[in-house]
């Protein structure tokens, strides 16, 4: 069904799999007919959403730094589509975030998918980004504070320093992160033989590749891998 998905936006490959939804901190949303096939049943759809740490532009052209629920894949069979399944996925993915449409960044949305929010869910009028996501009017009214929090949480991590702390393997450490006890070391990858300007963060468990615009997490490049970053 990921290959089909990315088969029909013109992508080059899936952009969601078994390996990428166990990589991240994703929600996969799967619709399903029980009946299908005997009773042994078959997926009719799916629909991905996950937060990610991004900057906006809002109306006015003020820069914003939020990390808001984002729509990241959505794709209904070809055989199902037409009959309110992408409609019901769509719903339920709403009131099991608790989230309203307007408040949802979209990850280069087909126009097949503008389409559909304008049909049922008066999503029309776009604020344009410098980013591959869709926001829309509305986006920067009312925000939850789910959409800033996380934020402020990583960008207070990264800039208080902790040289005193070690790791269960009693290396010292530069970095605490936020959601356990362990620590993070800040190594620059020209240790590794490569130019500065990345930098890997590893402690007990991980090692993390990341640029230096990823310390403000505004985002993972593709080449460097899906695995998550400290707290995500």
């Amino acid at each position: 069904m990921g290959k089909a998905s990315a088969k029909a936006q013109n992508l080059t490959y899936a952009v969601t799999s078994a390996a990428r939804l166990m990589a991240s901190n994703h929600t996969l949303y799967i619709l399903k007919d029980p009946s299908a096939y005997g009773g042994k049943g078959s997926v009719i759809g799916f629909l991905k959403v996950g937060r990610k740490a991004l900057i906006f532009w809002d109306e006015l052209g003020n820069h914003k730094e939020l990390e808001p629920l984002c729509v990241l894949d959505l794709y209904v069979h070809e055989s199902q589509q037409r009959r309110g399944h992408g409609r019901r996925l769509f719903q339920h993915m709403l009131q099991a975030q608790s989230v309203l449409p307007k408040h949802l960044a979209i990850d280069r949305p087909s126009s097949k998918f503008l389409s559909f929010l304008w049909q049922h869910y008066d999503l029309h009028k776009t604020i344009p980004q410098t980013n591959n996501f869709v926001v829309f009017e509305g986006f920067f009214h009312d925000q939850p504070a789910s959409m800033q929090d996380e934020r402020r949480r990583r960008r207070s991590w990264i800039t208080s320093g902790n040289s005193e702390g070690r790791c269960k393997r009693g290396k010292t450490l530069s970095w605490t992160c936020p959601c356990c006890s362990d620590g993070w070391q800040r190594v620059p990858w020209k240790q590794r033989g490569k130019e500065s300007g990345i930098y890997m963060w590893e402690n007990c468990v991980f090692s993390l590749w990341v640029t230096q615009i990823a310390e403000q997490w505004y985002g993972f490049p593709e080449d460097l891998g899906s695995i998550p970053g400290p707290g995500m």
